[in-house]
């Protein structure tokens, strides 16, 4: 019986697309799950060399637990465990001495704003903003010389969540803002949540957008959140409850 060569070629050509097909799916699933592995890398990196307390307690109880298995047994294998769970906390904690994380950064960027506030020092506190972020330049010389900080009090509800993919990063908290009107003599207190955003600019975070509301929202489960697609240019964000532009 002959076999139509057209089927044959069908057959053969569907199965050889239905492979393909396989392998690109495993592909793309392998893909993801080392870029899951990239991300959890960075997480526990970055949560190690910003918390050393931790490396110091497990190194703590690691030589403690194989000190004690090395007495009990006489065993050098555990002396050894225990002299390197020392060495290796050790290491981590030097390294954390050394290390800035991007966090770490952002935190440090921050504190030198509010330093810059409360001295009034505008061209400190310019050099911190982005170039492209004209709105926050305007704001920041519209208020040069009308009023005064006396204090500017973060609080610990504090969070700075950083997008490494994305160069962007954002700082949330309650804030206590002590000030006196240049036409007033009276000083006034304010509590407001503020969310401030950043944008890498040539290796350094530099303010991109700022937005600030009521200070309970800063004590609700369900606070005001920075869209997702501030990370494209134009994006509208929100600040004291009106639409404004990134651009």
């Amino acid at each position: 019986m002959a076999i139509d060569r057209r089927v044959v070629d069908s057959f053969v050509g569907n199965r050889i697309t239905g492979d393909r097909t396989r392998i690109g799916w495993i592909g793309d699933l392998i893909s993801q799950c080392l870029h899951s592995l990239q991300l959890v890398e960075v997480v526990v990196m970055s949560w190690l060399l910003e918390q050393p307390g931790y490396a110091i307690a497990c190194g703590s109880l690691g030589a403690a637990a194989f000190g004690g298995a090395w007495l009990r047994t006489g065993n050098q294998r555990w002396l050894v465990v225990a002299a390197t769970v020392v060495v290796g906390s050790g290491a981590l904690v030097v390294l954390e001495r050394w290390v800035e994380t991007d966090r770490e950064q952002v935190h440090s960027v921050l504190l030198t704003v509010v330093d810059a506030i409360e001295r009034s020092d505008v061209d400190e506190l310019l050099r911190h903003v982005h170039s492209d972020a004209t709105d926050v330049q305007s704001d920041v010389k519209q208020h040069k010389g009308t009023i005064t900080f006396e204090t500017v009090d973060i609080k610990s509800n504090l969070v700075i969540r950083v997008d490494q993919h994305a160069d962007v990063a954002i700082a949330e908290f309650n804030v206590m803002l002590v000030f006196q009107l240049r036409r007033e003599r009276l000083r006034r207190t304010l509590a407001r949540y503020v969310q401030v955003w950043f944008r890498r600019d040539g290796g350094r975070w530099r303010i991109d957008r700022y937005a600030h509301w009521h200070f309970t929202d800063g004590l609700r489960k369900r606070r005001p959140r920075m869209p997702a697609a501030i990370r494209t240019r134009g994006h509208a964000g929100r600040r004291n409850g009106e639409d404004v532009s990134l651009s």
